[in-house]
């Protein structure tokens, strides 16, 4: 039995093309990343344990829906456990959903990952900091 096949007797899912919004989510979902990126390494920065904790599972809904939602607009199965896999183990679960959608393209897209993973929360704290030196509130 291969696992990322639909089980027998599930239903029959929607066409992709259906459905308007997916490119939405796919699209709100990389903007969450982007944000709570940056927003860890302001809260880094000012050393709230507490806002990074939040910003690090937002980093960890955002890249668990944006894997879902590419695999539905893809048209390919994302089992339902890999969901849950992919929220706890996003730094290796997305580089792999990455390679099994896209082949050697998708390996790209890993190593982009994992250069905004860290030039983002950078950003965030050299923001902050530079806004501290400014005076802004």
């Amino acid at each position: 039995m291969n696992p990322f096949t639909p089980p027998a007797g599930a239903p029959e899912a929607s066409s992709p093309a259906d459905d308007v919004t997916l490119p939405r989510y796919r699209w709100l979902s990389a903007l969450g990343f982007l944000v709570a990126c940056l927003m860890r390494g302001a809260f880094a920065a000012l050393d709230y344990k507490l806002g990074e904790l939040v910003a690090l599972l937002t980093v960890c809904s955002a890249c668990a829906m944006w894997c879902v939602v590419d695999s539905m607009l893809r048209g390919k199965y994302w089992p339902r456990y890999w969901h849950w896999i992919t929220f706890w183990a996003w730094p290796v679960a997305v580089p792999v959903y990455l390679v099994w959608s896209r082949g050697a393209r998708g390996l790209l897209l890993a190593v982009v990952l994992w250069v905004a993973l860290f030039a983002l929360p950078w950003l965030g704290a050299s923001g902050l900091r530079f806004a501290i030196e400014l005076g802004l509130p």
